[in-house]
């Protein structure tokens, strides 16, 4: 029997998984379809990261490539933050399901990730500058967060809901 996935496809908030907690990813059979699929939502939307949240999964794998030429995926699975330094840089964020909303947010500027591959292998490795602030952007989507949770007041972050207008339909299909 082949092992098939659902059609995905990009949720806009406030699609109801935006705001869920993600559960353990245990499916490697199917890693290699969800990274494929991630992929390609995520590369058709310019993005540098993508959480299965946001195509409506609840699983806790995301992807994510920062390289220029758009050539180094990473997929990461069940990732847990076991270091991360006191010093904090800002980035710019922005959000796939958020369009049209930027804010700069303050995040660790060096995490130390303990997370599974494609094959399930666990590994250990340290993300520093844009690559540190991309793998917290994710967690916090598989924790049910989105960026402006991470604003330092609630005024700054009730300013950015404001401006937020939600595409007229839900969630943006990406063609097979």
């Amino acid at each position: 029997m082949p092992l098939d996935i659902p059609e995905l496809s990009l949720k806009y908030y406030p699609y109801p998984s935006l705001r869920q907690k993600a559960c353990l990813f245990e499916r490697f059979d199917l890693s290699e379809k969800y990274f494929e699929e991630l992929l390609k939502i995520m590369y058709t939307n310019q993005g540098i990261g993508l959480a299965a949240n946001q195509v409506g999964l609840l699983f806790r794998i995301f992807v994510m490539d920062l390289s220029e030429a758009r050539n180094e995926p990473i997929f990461i699975a069940n990732p847990t933050i076991i270091s991360q330094s006191t010093d904090l840089h800002s980035v710019e964020e922005g959000c796939l399901s958020l369009p049209g909303i930027q804010a700069k947010i303050y995040r660790p500027k060096k995490i130390t990730l303990r997370y599974q591959d494609l094959t399930g292998t666990w590994i250990e490795k340290d993300f520093s500058e844009l690559a540190s602030s991309c793998v917290q952007h994710e967690i916090d989507h598989l924790n049910g967060l989105m960026f402006p949770d991470r604003l330092k007041t609630s005024q700054e972050s009730t300013k950015i809901w404001k401006k937020y207008k939600a595409p007229s339909i839900l969630e943006k299909k990406i063609p097979h």
